[in-house]
């Protein structure tokens, strides 16, 4: 399913609310891992990811898969990790052909946001 404003973005997954309400710096949030396909490797998407995670609170990691995708897992509040995932779509121009989300438990194991090499 596309979305609108998400330029070459294809959505899979569920957007729904964890139902453990975890909280950080007592506020609910939420963990979700993201499988992005296309053109993502090799053109500083892990460090344009890192970069936006400074101006969104958003914490967590990323990191290339042997497969050409990359994987991200995130930690944050529900509204602030659907504007990452839509900034870092964007950022991209088009080169995003494919975004795959699946929830996770919350953990609050993350500090800041971090490159896997």
């Amino acid at each position: 399913m596309a979305r609108s404003g998400w330029v070459g973005c294809m959505l899979s997954g569920n957007n729904r609310s964890f139902g453990t309400k975890n909280r950080r710096r007592g506020r609910a949030f939420k963990r979700i891992e993201v499988l992005i396909s296309g053109h993502v490797q090799g053109v500083g998407f892990r460090y344009t990811a890192r970069q936006l995670s400074r101006s969104i609170d958003v914490v967590g990691t990323v990191q290339n898969l042997p497969d050409r995708r990359v994987k991200m897992v995130l930690e944050g509040e529900s509204e602030a990790i659907e504007r990452f995932i839509r900034e870092v779509c964007e950022s991209t121009h088009g080169s995003v052909t494919q975004v795959e989300k699946r929830d996770l438990p919350a953990t609050g194991e993350f500090s800041s946001f971090e490159i896997i090499p």
